[in-house]
């Protein structure tokens, strides 16, 4: 607030002169009503550079885990659209910024059941479950974290869908206890980091969930 002396009351305005008696104020400490925001470009940078980051680490893994695999590039075309895809949702969730997570979780969906689809009609070789459904869970889980880390505060659209994107991770326990494929190491890896996020969850925001659980479901 700043003082007037003539009147000798303080004014709760950004105005330089005083509502009641007209006279100016002097700006001694350059006070304003209005709060002072940090810029948070720094935060933003290195959320992007992470990102980006990850985003090479995967594409350059899956062109080798296929390479040596199957001596050609044919699954891991699809993780570099996939990651392609994920970077055009990215770029469009930070320009709306409403409904991000929902976007998230309807890309992991649609990339998974376009998988399939593409694995059916190029012979079914079941790479789409073996490989594309695991790591896809694994890196929408990672980047649910990040996010989580570069966010203020905990939002419960967060707690919901990182929920739902564990128990979409959580499918591959199929394959492990059924034994349907020679290759579950992938599987592993998802069914492991879903567990260990949903318990980080019941942990450390149980108490969000429930109250979101009672909100859209009225319990």
């Amino acid at each position: 607030m700043n003082n007037c002396d003539k009147c000798n009351v303080k004014i709760h305005t950004s105005e330089n002169i005083c509502p009641l008696c007209k006279n100016k104020i002097d700006f001694k400490n350059n006070n304003s009503i209005f709060p002072q925001i940090k810029p948070k470009y720094k935060r933003h940078n290195l959320l992007k550079k992470i990102t980006m980051f990850l985003s090479s680490c995967g594409i350059i893994f899956s062109l080798l885990i296929n390479y040596t695999i199957n001596k050609g590039f044919s699954w891991s075309l699809f993780v570099v659209l996939g990651i392609i895809s994920f970077w055009l949702t990215f770029i469009n969730g930070i320009k709306k910024r409403h409904n991000f997570y929902n976007l998230l979780i309807t890309e992991i969906i649609s990339l998974i059941i376009l998988s399939i689809i593409w694995d059916y009609y190029t012979g079914f070789y079941k790479w789409s479950l073996i490989f594309v459904l695991p790591f896809l869970c694994v890196a929408y889980t990672i980047t649910f974290l990040i996010l989580r880390i570069f966010t203020n505060k905990t939002n419960k659209d967060y707690i919901v869908y990182t929920y739902l994107n564990c128990l979409i991770g959580l499918i591959p326990m199929y394959f492990i206890f059924t034994n349907k494929f020679k290759i579950i190491w992938p599987a592993y890896i998802s069914v492991t980091t879903s567990i260990f996020t949903i318990i980080f969850l019941v942990i450390f925001n149980h108490r969000t969930l429930e109250k979101e659980i009672e909100k859209r479901f009225h319990i």
